[in-house]
């Protein structure tokens, strides 16, 4: 019988324990468990947390990005974010200046080459007029297309005046079929003048231009006609007028490159050459352009 009592008095020992509550669970260790809080060990790094570089990360410069990666901004010096470099683009001939001073053949060039794009169109220092957004409006003065901000305009002159002063004008966008040749200030001949307009030309003179040697003298390092030039060589962008001089350029050129429209077959323009002007000192050397339909 006593044997009896003590077995019973030790099961309701077992059986209820004491007034403290249930026994702590260890949620030490290493397995990352549910400590005695209830709270989940999340370690002792945030992973929400990106590291230097990263698509998506912000940043003001390249330094920040990863080596596969660029600052891509909308304006340049402005905070972007790292994005992806292209490793491959195409051959599409649509000019953009980039943030670097430098014209790119494509968005996706410069950007190939860590470089975000300020404006389309080429870098004013390459001679172009990049469409910055300038706000200027036609009828403005202006010496150069350049003083006109956007491709839309051009600085149009009086008949013969290539080096005067002008007004920024609409450039047309569509043309007459109408045969009255008209000399270019770029010593192009154009089947009319609203032809030459629609590329920013102004013209020197009615007429088809004269072909024949100009009486001219050109700058050191200038040209007027293929015979300033060397062996090899021949006078592009040459006007026969004073301060019309042009740059002597390669005569050797790929099928499809070009440094002037008179390169290109017929109903093609010549886009994207790089010609430093005469005169200069440029680090870059010259680059022909790619003959392009019209559209």
């Amino acid at each position: 019988m006593q044997r009896r009592m003590a077995w019973v008095a030790l099961c309701l020992v077992v059986a209820c324990g004491d007034d403290d509550g249930p026994p702590e669970v260890d949620a030490g260790g290493d397995s990352g468990g549910v400590d005695a809080g209830g709270e989940v060990d999340a370690g002792d790094e945030d992973a929400g947390e990106p590291t230097d570089g990263g698509v998506g990360v912000s940043c003001v410069d390249n330094a920040t990005c990863e080596a596969t990666e660029f600052c891509s901004t909308a304006v340049c010096g402005a905070e972007g974010e790292c994005t992806t470099t292209p490793v491959a683009c195409t051959d599409e001939i649509d000019p953009v200046c980039g943030c670097d001073g430098v014209t790119y053949s494509n968005a996706c060039e410069a950007n190939a080459a860590r470089v975000s794009v300020a404006a389309r169109g080429e870098c004013a220092m390459d001679g172009g007029v990049a469409d910055a957004g300038m706000d200027v409006d036609a009828g403005t003065s202006c010496t150069t297309n350049v003083d006109c901000g956007s491709r839309s305009l051009y600085c149009a002159k009086a008949l013969g005046d290539c080096e005067g002063t002008g007004v920024c004008t609409t450039r047309p966008v569509v043309c007459p079929r109408v045969l009255d040749p008209h000399c270019g200030c770029n010593g192009m001949t154009y089947d009319n003048d609203c032809l030459a307009a629609t590329e920013g030309v102004n013209v020197s003179a009615r007429g088809a231009c004269d072909t024949s040697a100009c009486a001219l003298d050109a700058r050191e390092g200038c040209c007027f006609d293929d015979a300033d030039c060397g062996r090899g060589q021949r006078c592009v962008e040459e006007a026969c007028s004073r301060g019309g001089e042009g740059t002597c350029v390669t005569t050797r050129l790929l099928v499809g490159t070009c440094w002037e429209d008179a390169d290109c077959a017929r109903g093609q323009t010549c886009e994207g050459e790089d010609i430093c002007d005469c005169g200069n000192r440029c680090l870059v050397p010259d680059a022909p352009g790619r003959c392009v339909s019209r559209l």
